[in-house]
């Protein structure tokens, strides 16, 4: 197993995204309990991955063999949705960050630094970094198209081609989006927009020097006549799944990524509240309260 797991290696095997059925495989002794087992894969190659990036597996219950039975399915047909707009944090480092005289047009600074810094390799797989999550990144340009596969392989496990609703009934391709839209808007209400602005705290700490005083003028205007802004009430919400081999509409977990400006605000309000909780929580109530722990009443039971 040691050796065919080098051969994959180094044929750049990797899984394909998939869903269904976690383990492959069972065998059904005379005992109730029975053995399984994942041995059945969708694999290929960074050159698949890169050509089909919207390639997926379905792994299908069991029917009369006991190996699950695969699909692995190409849709061609599915339009590319424009990505939101991040800031990259690595462009603070830039020496003439500062010196920019507009923040109105950031994203041609970025383009500008892009095309400036492609050939410094340590910026660059700083960048690689923040993508890939990869902390053993070592330096050389050798390592770069490799990591830039690694990234295009991350992207397309992530991607979520097939999904199953509360009632186990499966959707695929466009209906994906709107089935997750319609359970988060029972679950969370549709009071809030998505699409944040984008820019990073890092950006705000390094640049606090020229925008400082309008930030701190735009928290100030919410306490004075409490109004907000919809582009900055809005969330941008990123489902991670809870098991390894997600199919239904519950087994992800979704996280939200508010805006800068609107976590300083609430940051504001939660240090005030703060100051009279103790006043207005019963003594009874352990948890969730400065200087109590919830272990407290388990002591004093005991």
């Amino acid at each position: 197993m040691r050796e065919f797991k080098e051969c994959l290696d180094g044929l750049h095997m990797t899984d394909v995204n998939h869903s269904g059925l976690h383990f492959t495989w069972n065998q059904w002794p005379s005992s109730p309990t029975g053995l399984l087992k994942k041995i059945d894969r969708v694999m290929a190659n960074d050159a698949f991955i890169e050509s089909y990036t919207n390639a997926y597996a379905i792994f299908q219950p069991y029917r009369i063999l006991d190996h699950t039975p695969a699909v692995l399915k190409i849709p061609c047909d599915i339009a590319s949705k424009p990505k939101p707009f991040k800031f990259s944090n690595y462009i603070v480092n830039h020496v003439e960050f500062i010196n920019v005289s507009s923040f109105k047009k950031l994203r041609e600074r970025e383009s500008i630094a892009l095309n400036k810094y492609n050939e410094a390799v340590l910026e660059v797989e700083n960048f690689l970094k923040q993508k890939a999550k990869i902390e053993w990144l070592r330096v050389g340009v050798s390592n770069l198209n490799y990591f830039q596969k690694v990234i295009k392989a991350k992207t397309n496990r992530r991607k979520i081609q097939t999904v199953a609703d509360a009632n186990g009934k499966f959707v695929e391709g466009k209906e994906v989006s709107n089935l997750f839209v319609q359970h988060y808007m029972d679950f969370l209400g549709d009071s809030k927009s998505p699409g944040p602005d984008g820019y990073s705290a890092a950006f705000f700490k390094k640049s606090w020097d020229i925008i400082g005083d309008d930030v701190t003028i735009a928290v100030q205007q919410f306490f004075i006549n409490g109004k907000m802004l919809t582009d900055i009430n809005s969330m941008l919400i990123t489902l991670l799944p809870k098991v390894q081999s997600p199919s239904k509409v519950t087994d992800y977990r979704p996280i939200s990524c508010w805006n800068v400006i609107y976590k300083s605000i609430s940051k504001v309000i939660t240090n005030q509240i703060k100051l009279c909780l103790e006043d207005v929580v019963n003594v009874n109530q352990s948890a969730f309260i400065p200087g109590r722990k919830i272990s407290d009443n388990v002591l004093l039971t005991q």
